[in-house]
């Protein structure tokens, strides 16, 4: 008991120096007979924590030469961990994460969430945790994802479902496609506000926003694609009111163009902002200048999200059922740990929550 004690000390110990940066990938460590001069105790308890710490990757040896350090974070091992590689801060994919991870930490399957927002240090995250054991991937694909490193690491076995969007035309091995178009909820958007009575629509968001929920003819990920042509199949018209990006991610609107868009005859009757941010400032600049107009304009924007959650009625929000998405997708991984073929992907399950 004394000696698996020492033993453990020391691993901690190295553990901490290596972990905590004060030794470097490709820091040689001291001797074992330094370490136990250091240390005052005998050679083997420090020999069995360098022979742990090698069995899992932190250390390497190298005949002649002496032992280095190989890595500074855990490989993760497990042989059916499930990577969420998933953009967490944001609302969507935060919940969406939550909602799998409880479900697959119930089936005993480790989940390990991986902000891949940030440039620093993605790479590296997914270069280890695509260097584990895992079988499956569930990554939020984005343009500036590096799509290289996980096409080396696909092979037989190995499932990558994407979930969200996954902007690339390049075939991967096993990637299952989930979530790959918001054209459900702008369809959801035009069916609700034509039903509704509004024939003419102010469509607010960034220029390329707009221009890409406008092109009906190809695949988007934008908030709102399919809108615009299922508006024109009923009938509606619409204007248009771009946005700008400030920073601390907020966005700036033209009050004066605000208002002046609902003055004459063809003035629109309902707002839909391609986010729900750009209808909340919508409507808070009609609150502000014209507060009766405001009252009476439809006003729906795509996200149920604290932004949304804020505005005044009649503001209405395009939401995802993502207790229902998490469901299908893990029929779809336990139908893969099976080894059978997975059910067809989910579909894009929007609902608008009225207020």
């Amino acid at each position: 008991m004394k000696r698996q004690t020492l033993r453990r000390q020391v691993s901690d110990l190295l553990l901490a120096d290596i972990t905590s940066g004060r030794l470097r990938v490709g820091d040689k460590l001291p001797s074992i007979h330094v370490l136990s001069r250091r240390h005052n105790i005998s050679t083997t308890p420090i020999r069995t924590a360098i022979h742990e710490l090698e069995a899992s990757g932190y250390l390497e040896r190298r005949h002649g030469s002496g032992t280095y350090v190989q890595m500074t974070q855990p490989r993760l091992s497990m042989q059916r961990t499930v990577m969420l590689c998933i953009e967490a801060r944001a609302h969507l994919y935060g919940e969406l994460a939550t909602l799998l991870a409880a479900d697959l930490l119930g089936k005993g399957l480790l989940p390990a969430v991986v902000d891949t927002q940030h440039e620093e240090g993605r790479a590296a995250r997914l270069a280890q945790a695509l260097a584990s054991d895992a079988r499956f991937f569930i990554i939020r694909g984005e343009a500036s994802l590096p799509f290289g490193q996980i096409a080396k690491a696909s092979f037989p076995n190995r499932h990558f479902i994407g979930a969200i969007s996954w902007e690339t035309l390049t075939p991967f091995q096993n990637l299952h496609r989930v979530l790959s178009d918001y054209q459900g909820g702008g369809r959801l958007v035009a069916e609700h506000l034509w039903n509704a009575g509004h024939r003419r629509v102010l469509l607010v968001g960034t220029p390329s926003m707009i221009e890409a929920a406008a092109n009906s003819a190809s695949r988007s990920h934008q908030h709102g694609w399919g809108f615009a042509r299922r508006w024109r199949e009923l009938g509606g018209t619409q204007a248009t009111l771009t946005s700008h990006w400030v920073p601390g991610d907020d966005v700036l609107l033209d009050e004066q163009g605000v208002v002046a868009a609902f003055r004459g005859t063809k003035a629109p009757t309902a707002i839909f902002g391609l986010r729900d941010l750009e209808t909340w400032h919508t409507q808070t600049v009609l609150l502000r200048h014209a507060p009766k107009l405001a009252d009476s304009i439809g006003l729906v924007g795509y996200g149920n999200t604290p932004w949304s959650q804020a505005g005044h009625p009649p503001f209405s929000t395009v939401d995802l059922d993502l207790p229902h998405i998490a469901d299908q997708t893990l029929r779809m991984i336990e139908a893969l740990l099976e080894n059978q073929s997975p059910p067809d992907p989910p579909p894009l399950l929007p609902h608008l929550v009225l207020r």
